[in-house]
């Protein structure tokens, strides 16, 4: 019976240490099993929420940057505003045949009516005005700056050389009406930028009459334009998602939902841990043009800010840094999730293991009975 009873406690010993190791190392491995997986959806999670950003801001950026194709493009300014331009020009005419035509008025009223008449016309904020030279190149009407009234100006030129007045008198003499390119100073400043006017000759007079835009205004039309449309934009739950837009040079906010941000100076707004958050943004886009970065920002329904997950990108050509975000407290309710649910696999598995494992010991048990009466009744006898 001694020996017996050596033989079964060995053998359950072994079996049951082999029984624990197993369901230790068991759980080690599933316990390690879980972080990998948990940690894999977590980067997949991230991975899809980074290509989502990105693609809205790169589609956003799309927008903008054909914005500013048209805002340079001047045969699309041209074709644009050809009808606007146009009309001014031949209204004004047509009021002038009007007057010239009157029988009654002295040439001297005539010209003194046709002079007021031009001169009063205003469009776009007061940028707009008319002007009228003669075909000898002189100017008869200027109301932004009426010093140049009577000089001929036939000789001038702009900061790149082209003798603009002689293309306007010829455009007008030779072809009655066209478009003429040149640089010339907006109103209130003194830097010439570029203009692209429309001329039609007045033949009563000999004028030549003119408007035209500048290509510098239309441009903040386009911006105005582009932001309008990416204002507009939104995704995810309850279309919260949105685009903002500020200026990496001179920090203020030209585009954002919330207004109180809109017009204001962002660059020393901090997040909960004292992360300057546009600070950051403007650091990407000027060194590296664009990237993702995370901070804290409050979230509609929170009493505290969430993380969020930002992409930006930099359009050099405007001072621009275009956005997007997503907050990333539902990565970690996903995550969370799906960990419940592998916790609820490794207990599945753990007790099958050990299941297997007090089967195993008492099957090795009658084993042993069994084995351990063999050898032990030989010696007995």
């Amino acid at each position: 019976m001694k020996i017996k009873a050596k033989i079964l406690t060995f053998v359950i010993s072994l079996v049951l240490l082999l029984g624990f190791s197993s369901v230790i190392i068991a759980s080690k491995f599933l316990k390690a099993t879980k972080i990998r997986e948990t940690e894999y959806i977590r980067n997949l999670l991230i991975e899809s929420k980074k290509e989502k950003i990105r693609d809205i801001v790169n589609n956003s950026f799309a927008i903008v940057n054909d914005k500013y194709k048209q805002a340079h493009n001047k045969d699309f300014i041209k074709e644009k505003y050809h009808e606007k331009l146009k009309s001014y020009v031949d209204t004004t005419i047509t009021h002038l045949k009007n007057v010239y035509d009157h029988k009654d008025m002295s040439y001297d009223e005539k010209l003194r009516l046709c002079k007021k008449l031009v001169s009063d016309v205003r469009f776009d904020n007061g940028n707009g005005y008319l002007f009228a030279i003669n075909t000898e190149g002189a100017m008869k009407v200027h109301p932004i700056k009426p010093s140049l009234i009577g000089k001929n100006l036939i000789g001038l030129k702009d900061s790149k050389n082209n003798y603009f007045i002689k293309d306007m008198v010829d455009t007008g003499k030779k072809s009655g009406q066209g478009f003429v390119s040149y640089l010339w100073p907006r109103p209130g400043y003194k830097k010439p930028v570029e203009k692209i006017s429309y001329v039609k000759i007045f033949k009563p007079l000999n004028w030549v009459i003119g408007t035209g835009v500048y290509l510098e205004s239309q441009e903040e039309f386009f911006k105005k334009e582009a932001k309008d449309i990416l204002a507009t934009i939104r995704f995810g739950t309850k279309k919260s998602g949105y685009l903002w837009i500020h200026n990496a040079v001179t920090n203020e906010m030209l585009m954002h939902p919330d207004t109180k941000l809109t017009g204001k100076n962002i660059k020393n707004i901090k997040d909960v841990k004292g992360k300057l958050v546009f600070k950051e943004f403007n650091k990407i886009a000027l060194e590296k043009g664009e990237g993702f970065t995370t901070y804290y920002w409050d979230k509609l329904g929170y009493d505290q800010p969430v993380l969020k997950l930002s992409f930006v990108n930099y359009f050099k050509e405007w001072n621009w840094v275009v956005g997007t975000g997503v907050y990333m407290d539902d990565v970690d309710f996903a995550v969370e999730t799906q960990s419940l649910e592998i916790d609820k696999i490794i207990k599945k598995e753990l007790a099958e293991i050990i299941i297997a494992t007090l089967v195993f010991a008492f099957i090795s048990f009658l084993v042993s009975l069994f084995v351990a009466k063999k050898i032990s009744s030989p010696v007995v006898n």
